[in-house]
């Protein structure tokens, strides 16, 4: 099986580097720099008959930095993709691409599952998703894997956010009525290349599927617990989204119910403290 990677700087990206790396797999691994997803021309240069899988880790994340520029949003989320599948239904390559919680509007009580109605109320949210049906729309031999609150040790991210504010300031004011499933990128680099061992070896089902790490919890929670592991003695201030600074919005449930995935490909779920 040889394996493109798109995204390669990223914090999963990396992530699957590592892992590729210590189980021998031949990964072929491409930052913006070598591949930019957007740029059509490019990726008809580089994708060809000799790959077996890509993986699409590119992205845009900065969800507030979307609401301002929302035409490089879509230009990566959305036009990238497109480019990537159509590339892919070409020479016959299953697409692996990471999508996000985003997609919901957060308002429902319990878990989302792949069948529930999308609703993204940010720019962030509806690129991704338009990525996510364009997609769907142009090869069949896909997944979209939505994935939730993303960390790990490799670049920005929630976690190293609130480390850093840690030591910045005396105290911290954390959402308790923001929920979601905090995923480690390392456990997401499991997930995706457990995925293109199964598909290599036949056992296909293709659409929109859900992981993310458990339990759920708010954002309070997990603060306190990267604290906790930190061994890190600050107070923290219990605040509802409502009293935070003007930024994109935030969908308040974005729990993702992953049994799809488990039944299907028999993908093992892992707390998310392992990862922390």
């Amino acid at each position: 099986m040889k394996i493109l990677l798109t995204g390669s700087d990223g914090q999963v990206g990396r992530e699957i580097q590592d892992l590729a790396a210590e189980r021998k797999l031949h990964l072929t691994a491409l930052n913006r720099v070598n591949l930019d997803i957007s740029n059509k021309s490019q990726v008809n240069a580089i994708i060809n008959e000799k790959f077996s899988m890509v993986i699409n880790s590119a992205a845009y994340t900065n969800v507030d930095g979307a609401e301002h520029e929302p035409e490089k949003a879509y230009e990566i989320n959305r036009d990238g993709v497109e480019n990537l599948a159509l590339a892919c239904r070409k020479y016959d390559i299953p697409l692996l691409h990471i999508s996000t919680d985003y997609v919901f509007d957060g308002k429902k009580n319990g878990p989302y599952y792949e069948q529930d109605m999308t609703h993204p109320i940010n720019i962030y949210g509806q690129s991704k998703l338009a990525g996510e049906e364009i997609l769907a729309k142009t090869w069949h031999k896909h997944i979209s894997l939505r994935v939730s609150l993303v960390f790990g040790k490799y670049g920005n991210n929630f976690v190293k956010k609130i480390l850093q504010l840690a030591e910045e300031k005396d105290s911290l004011d954390v959402a308790t009525d923001q929920c979601s499933c905090p995923t480690g990128a390392a456990d997401i680099a499991r997930v995706l290349l457990k995925l293109s061992e199964k598909i290599h070896n036949h056992k296909t089902h293709w659409g929109v599927y859900h992981y993310a790490g458990f339990p759920v919890v708010s954002r309070y929670e997990f603060v306190r617990e990267i604290m906790k592991r930190a061994n890190k003695k600050i107070p923290i201030n219990k605040i509802t989204t409502a009293d935070l600074p003007p930024r994109a919005p935030r969908p308040q449930n974005s729990e993702l119910g992953v049994q799809k995935i488990i039944e299907d490909y028999g993908i093992k779920r892992h707390e998310w403290v392992e990862y922390l």
